[in-house]
């Protein structure tokens, strides 16, 4: 089982500064931060199919996930 986990960087941190200031709606954020904090099958399974949550490929990005938040396609 693959252990999830949120990973502040500094560009993640701008992004969400550059978003606050324009006042944009950060309840998908949270909620799928939420949902990788979770870190239960359930929750892995809303990811990859809500969010598209996928591993990215490369020597650099071995064991990291990404997922989709703004384009969650209801």
């Amino acid at each position: 089982m693959v252990r999830l986990e949120v990973d502040y960087t500094s560009a993640f941190r701008r992004d969400v500064k550059r978003l606050q200031r324009k006042h944009a709606d950060l309840t998908e954020l949270k909620n799928v931060i939420r949902l990788v904090l979770e870190n239960t099958e359930e929750s892995k399974e809303i990811l990859r199919v809500r969010h598209r949550a996928h591993r990215l490929k490369g020597k650099d990005w071995q064991g990291v996930v990404e997922c989709h938040v703004g384009n969650a396609g209801d």
